[in-house]
């Protein structure tokens, strides 16, 4: 158990991908740059993530130089210095000013159903708080492994789909956006541990032993129920919420943790208002200063359309409905783009 900075893992990354002869004539090398045929190489996209090899035999593909810009490191090195301010914005403005802000004892909640983006937006907020606030951030996924999650990094920062990496078709202006992603990435200080059946003890020693040496400004956690999974118990999340709030306390620092809505709310795929569920004591039971719950409507809303006719997953439009333990609340509105796992705040209609 160990923080990898994202630094490394895209050295790590660098390190297995190995520059194969360039096959002309094969259609792999399709919609490739003028610079990229004429290196004489690309990254086969089986020696990219080999780890991460689906069912369907894909990786995630960096159509990339052989070898990471000289000047990374050098702006790694430049930009080693992290922010004294210690407000911690998302990167939705809206958002933003429904939480306040992100106090440094306070712990908050994201809340919704299976597959409406609670990972997505938790990796939204780490990454816009450290790479364009420079605010370091811990970031566990108890699901998730180290280059998935550093993959959808890179789309969600590039905007460039999923599809597109793991199968290697990107166009030049996407490619582009890809090494600007890599490079903003490389430098920002995230810091990442992964791995399932996570105690709450190994959690807050971790925190412990690296909140003050990394400078950490903000922990992430992912999911609430992947702590301490073998004893997932209605008392034991209290316990682990209570904890999770004595250690903001203790340290002086933010934490995010995502919650999975209980089974009963996802059977009827009706999600409460948050008022409703600070009524019932959700926000007091787990210790949280705010819930943010995620509702979006394609994912949320039983549908009854045809099947041949639903265009109820395409709805783009989410809403933040944020919620305090003093029960005041509100909404912000956000746009959800599945392909590239990342939420946008949505065009503003004249």
């Amino acid at each position: 158990m160990a923080f990898y900075p994202t630094k490394e893992l895209i050295d790590q990354v660098f390190g297995v991908a190995v520059p194969k002869p360039l096959e002309k004539d094969h259609a792999r090398n399709d919609g490739l740059e003028a610079e990229c045929l004429n290196s004489g190489t690309y990254i086969d996209p089986a020696t990219f993530f080999p780890r991460l090899e689906g069912e369907d035999g894909r990786s995630p593909i960096g159509i990339f130089n052989s070898h990471k810009p000289e000047n990374w490191s050098k702006k790694a090195k430049n930009g080693q210095k992290t922010s004294k301010n210690t407000t911690i914005k998302t990167g939705f403005p809206e958002l933003d000013s429904l939480l306040g802000e992100l106090k440094d004892d306070s712990l908050t909640l994201i809340a919704g159903l299976p597959g409406v983006g609670k990972t997505s937006l938790a990796l939204n907020i780490a990454e816009h708080a450290a790479a364009d606030g420079n605010a370091p951030v811990g970031f566990f996924s108890l699901d998730i492994d180290r280059e998935e999650l550093l993959t959808r990094l890179v789309s969600a920062r590039s905007h460039v789909t999923l599809d597109s990496i793991y199968s290697g078709f990107v166009t030049p202006p996407e490619r582009k956006d890809l090494n600007a992603a890599l490079e903003s990435l490389y430098n920002a200080p995230i810091y990442i541990d992964t791995g399932a059946g996570h105690s709450l003890a190994s959690i807050k020693e971790q925190i412990l032993a690296c909140k003050d040496r990394l400078g950490l400004k903000l922990i992430v956690i992912d999911c609430m129920q992947l702590i301490d999974s073998e004893h997932n118990t209605e008392r034991s999340l209290r316990k682990v919420s209570f904890e999770l709030k004595a250690l903001a306390c203790e340290l002086s620092i933010p934490i995010i943790v995502t919650y999975q809505l209980p089974q009963s709310w996802q059977s009827k795929k009706v999600v409460p208002h948050p008022t409703f569920i600070l009524r019932q004591g959700a926000a007091e039971r787990y210790s949280a200063d705010k819930v943010i719950l995620i509702y979006r409507r394609g994912v949320c809303r039983e549908c009854h359309c045809q099947i041949e006719l639903c265009t109820c997953a395409l709805d783009l439009d989410t809403r933040l409905v944020v919620a305090r333990e003093d029960s005041s609340q509100g909404v912000a509105h956000l746009r959800f783009l599945s392909s590239s796992v990342h939420f946008e705040v949505p065009p503003s209609v004249d």
